[in-house]
């Protein structure tokens, strides 16, 4: 149970610096298999850029960068979107669905979500894809395409 923060803050032990001089928000962490990962954006405003992703064994780091994790037509501004959120797919253990921020800087109440299907692969990588399409039920068949 949690109950108050530990007293008093000793870096490297309750709290880290990570991806120290690197220009990084929207972070997007999560973990699966004892491995954490962080999928950030760059700061360009409103304009979208690649996204980077980071993996570490514990949460404080040491983090290793593994770069844009997305491929294809797109990649280099995350399919235009900013991450936001990675949500475990529950019935397929080993694939998430990445949720990214699409910003429309002119009209922001119009301003949407990108959802896309990913899977870790054996090495602990993974990569983004987009797809026109996919059905949330089955995660995992189709997603591959």
């Amino acid at each position: 149970m949690f109950t108050d923060i530990e007293t008093p803050p000793v870096e490297g032990k309750t709290w880290a610096r990570i991806l120290v001089k690197q220009s990084r928000e929207a972070p997007a962490p999560f973990k699966y298999k004892g491995t954490y990962y962080l999928i950030t954006s760059g700061t360009t405003g409103w304009d979208p850029n690649p996204a980077s992703y980071a993996i570490a064994t514990n949460i404080l780091g040491p983090w290793t960068v593994k770069g844009n994790p997305c491929n294809g037509e797109g990649a280099e501004t995350t399919f235009r979107s900013q991450s936001t959120y990675v949500l475990p797919a529950r019935a397929k253990p080993g694939w998430f669905i990445y949720m990214g921020d699409r910003w429309l800087r002119n009209n922001l109440a119009d301003s949407r979500y990108v959802w896309l299907p990913f899977q870790i692969d054996p090495d602990g990588g993974f990569t983004l894809r987009w797809r026109d399409e996919w059905d949330p039920a089955n995660v995992g068949q189709q997603a591959r395409q």
